[in-house]
């Protein structure tokens, strides 16, 4: 299992940049046993740039899962485009 291990600051007012930061070492491994050989589904309520998502897969990794997705109840487009290229 997962387990956040730090406070973050809210990630809604950073940079693409500072939220890979704000996120990093942030979340960690407590069972690894768990997520052996599991296919795991990581759920994010936003996907905004995705460092989130990528934080807690980093942290799953050394579990050796056998796949690893993620789900996002929503996408946010900060770029404005309407999602015509999504």
């Amino acid at each position: 299992m997962i387990s956040r291990i730090s406070p973050t600051e809210t990630q809604t007012r950073l940079s693409p940049t500072k939220r890979e930061e704000n996120v990093q070492g942030a979340f960690a491994l407590i069972d690894r046993d768990a997520l052996r050989d599991k296919h795991v589904i990581i759920i994010d309520d936003v996907k905004t740039t995705g460092a989130t998502l990528q934080a807690v897969a980093r942290a799953i990794l050394p579990a050796k899962p056998r796949s690893i997705c993620a789900l996002t109840i929503a996408i946010a487009d900060p770029k404005g485009r309407g999602f015509e290229q999504v």
